[in-house]
């Protein structure tokens, strides 16, 4: 049930667009970062796809990189968008995010590791994405009801899947859907390796230079 109501709710929603729009396949935007919550949003996006037969390649998948982007989440995302079938585009917003700190009279966020550096990149990963069409929202019930999130960041999302999801509930689902195999051997390695990366709300252990693709 935990993960088959958000994609049915998201089911609903992709239909009501296509109808809208007039459109027989819609086209969404979900960043990824190889953590639990994006991946576990994901793996709803493209059940909703599946179950509406429509190519997952209509699913865009983007690794916006800063700061805080590390070796291992960064291989997990393109482990994950590879076994599904997911088109993967990594963008570096150091450059945006250093633009806009230079704007509010801030040092480079490559200098310090401030909240404000914090906020700045969440914030710009929303822009890139929201602008590009219709968003998957990927933070979870724990951030939200807690208000640990960055407001304006990733609680943003035309159809948010994890709305009423927990993060313990999240770790579970991962694990459960890498059990049973739902979408093949592959995911499931790599969803295993997703939970049991620890969770963390800023991860700067390697950082990775990532160039635009």
């Amino acid at each position: 049930e935990g993960f088959e109501l958000p994609t049915a709710g998201l089911v609903q929603r992709l239909r009501h667009v296509a109808k809208r729009t007039g459109r027989t396949v819609c086209d969404v935007h979900i960043g990824i970062s190889g953590g639990l919550d994006s991946s576990e949003s994901l793996l709803v996006t493209c059940a909703a796809y599946d179950y509406l037969g429509w190519p997952r390649d209509h699913v865009h998948a983007y690794m916006l990189t800063g700061y805080g982007t590390d070796d291992v989440t960064y291989q997990s995302a393109h482990r994950l968008c590879a076994g599904l079938g997911v088109p993967l585009t990594v963008i570096a917003i150091d450059d945006l995010a250093d633009l806009v700190l230079q704007k509010l009279g801030h040092e480079p966020h490559r200098e310090t590791r401030c909240l404000t550096c914090q906020n700045v990149q969440a914030r710009l990963r929303t822009v890139v994405l929201m602008t590009g069409g219709f968003m998957i929202g990927t933070g979870d019930l724990s951030e939200l009801a807690k208000n640990y999130c960055t407001y304006g960041g990733d609680d943003r999302g035309m159809y948010g899947t994890n709305a009423g999801v927990a993060k313990t509930l999240l770790k579970f689902l991962v694990g459960w859907i890498a059990e049973k195999g739902m979408f093949g051997p592959e995911v499931s390695a790599v969803l295993r390796d997703i939970g049991a990366t620890p969770i963390s709300a800023g991860r700067a252990c390697t950082k990775h230079s990532a160039r635009p693709m």
